[in-house]
């Protein structure tokens, strides 16, 4: 990633508040993610980086983790279909990132997904149960993101 892309970003009234790529791609190749983390840190931004990608992004943790950076303790993907809470009752102890893939009740979302109804699901549990409900029925301590890169350092 190139460095002028969170100095572009600001030139144009946005104000980057993470630097992360999809999928975790910069991970899989460890001297771009050497990149990637100079380009945090020269801009003072936090990373976004899933700690159980695959090998590489398990050296890429290591390298992060090293050179000073937050990364969750654990990433889990919500599949379609597992009730919410269900999942975060059996999350392990430690700092949990969790991946959702809602999606609205639509003909178009129906002819692309094929488990769009599951998705729709993920969705209306998402706005039924708040992140407050949550924490209150499971003892989750809930964290901003600011409190938890402070707690980390």
């Amino acid at each position: 990633m190139p460095s002028w892309v969170p100095r572009r970003a600001k030139t144009l009234g946005v104000t980057p508040t993470f630097l992360t790529s999809h999928d975790d791609v910069v991970a899989r190749h460890l001297a771009l993610f050497d990149v990637f983390l100079d380009v945090a840190e020269e801009y003072a931004l936090p990373i976004r980086h899933g700690y159980n990608f695959g090998s590489t992004s398990l050296d890429a943790t290591a390298i992060a983790r090293r050179r000073g950076h937050f990364v969750v303790d654990h990433t889990v993907n919500w599949s379609p279909g597992t009730p919410l809470l269900q999942l975060l009752e059996g999350l392990p102890e430690g700092i949990s990132e969790v991946i959702v893939h809602p999606a609205l009740d639509s003909p178009d979302v129906a002819a692309v997904l094929g488990d769009a109804a599951a998705r729709v699901t993920a969705l209306n549990e998402l706005l039924t149960l708040t992140p407050a409900d949550i924490a209150e029925k499971l003892g989750i301590t809930t964290l901003t993101w600011p409190q938890i890169t402070t707690s980390s350092r």
